[in-house]
């Protein structure tokens, strides 16, 4: 986990003009206590350990024809073997929230997993204004698949030290 100060930190969209979608906010100035933020997503091995404590909880597991190389065998309950120190995907919000709960943590609110990616200065990207480049994330399906967590670290990562803050997959919060 990485500690985050308390303090004002600028959240949304630098341009109000420029909102790329309706779920995105105009900036304004937001003050957060401290709080604690995983620094990187939880891999295929970390939620592995979930699904063992808790054997009737089901495994990250869909039907499409994009799912299958991240499909866990439902009947042995292990994860794709390449995917190890993959990010786990296909878990829904309740998902997250139960695996939550198990090891004793949050899922962070929306402007905690913000704060904690771009900082306090109001920068577009974790690392700065510049946009990605294949040495800090894996956008645009330049890969084809998911990465290995910190795989761009330390050219990616956050202020703070968080890594794959951006790109390789989306990440759910409590708001």
């Amino acid at each position: 986990l990485i500690r985050i100060p308390a303090g004002p930190f600028l959240y949304g969209s630098a341009d109000s003009d420029d909102l790329a979608s309706d779920d995105e906010k105009p900036q304004r100035t937001v003050n957060l206590p401290e709080y604690w933020i995983g620094r990187s997503p939880i891999t295929n091995v970390q939620y592995k350990r979930f699904l063992d404590a808790n054997p009737g909880h089901r495994v990250p597991w869909r039907l499409e024809d994009w799912a299958r190389p991240y499909n866990w065998d439902e009947v042995q309950r292990v994860y794709p073997l390449d995917k190890a120190d993959h990010p786990v995907v296909l878990v829904s919000w309740d998902d997250a929230r139960a695996f939550c709960v198990w090891a004793e943590l949050a899922l962070p609110t929306e402007e905690q997993w913000e704060k904690a990616a771009r900082g306090t200065d109001g920068r577009i990207w974790p690392w700065g204004n510049k946009p990605p480049t294949t040495e800090h994330c894996n956008f645009g399906i330049n890969v084809g698949g998911t990465t290995a967590v910190g795989k761009y670290s330390p050219t990616g990562d956050s202020p703070y030290g968080c890594v794959d803050m951006a790109g390789n997959v989306w990440e759910w919060t409590a708001s």
